[in-house]
């Protein structure tokens, strides 16, 4: 069994409540802002959810589908937390799927957003695949963490997003006939 850690660390130039605010309060609405992301809503079979988190969400995630992700761990105080993902294409042989994230002040008006993704890489097939899908979750990363930055120091989704929100309804559009 081999695991796949990624890890990401980037200055933000927002201040840690606002940026905790938008992934904590609005955790539910990642898709206002994350061009990785066509569709997201609460979560509403999330149960064991930690004190005072927000109830985990369902995403449409383009090259990952539907996703259920939910709340593992959540420390307000602290501004860290942690989740659980399951995809629908995320193969079987990837298992314990987990992103944690965290934001502390560095400055005012900056803060430091760390992210680690891990999970584990099972059998012979797990270990083939491993290299690809970590390249993909890390590309994943690299974008979301794009789009955080131009919307917690803009208040507007990124132009990757404004184009990726495009694409989605034009699909939407066609597949509605």
């Amino acid at each position: 069994m081999g695991a796949i850690k990624i890890s990401k660390t980037e200055t933000v130039n927002a201040d840690a409540d606002h940026i905790w605010r938008i992934l904590s309060e609005e955790f539910d609405a990642v898709d206002n802002w994350a061009s990785s992301v066509n569709h997201s809503e609460m979560n509403q079979g999330a149960d064991n959810t930690p004190d005072g988190a927000p109830p985990g969400r369902v995403c449409t995630v383009p090259g990952f589908g539907i996703t259920d992700e939910r709340m593992t761990r959540y420390d307000d105080a602290e501004r860290s937390f942690a989740f659980s993902v399951e995809a629908e294409k995320i193969p079987s042989f990837f298992t314990n799927m987990e992103s944690a994230w965290s934001v502390e002040p560095i400055a005012p008006g900056r803060s430091r957003v760390t992210t680690k993704v891990s999970g584990n890489a099972n059998g012979v097939m797990g270990a083939l695949v491993s290299p690809m899908m970590k390249r993909k979750f890390q590309k994943t990363i690299d974008t979301v963490y794009e789009d955080l930055k131009v919307y917690a120091e803009t208040g507007q989704p990124s132009a990757a997003k404004a184009k990726a929100d495009e694409k989605y309804q034009r699909q939407l559009a066609k597949a509605r006939g």
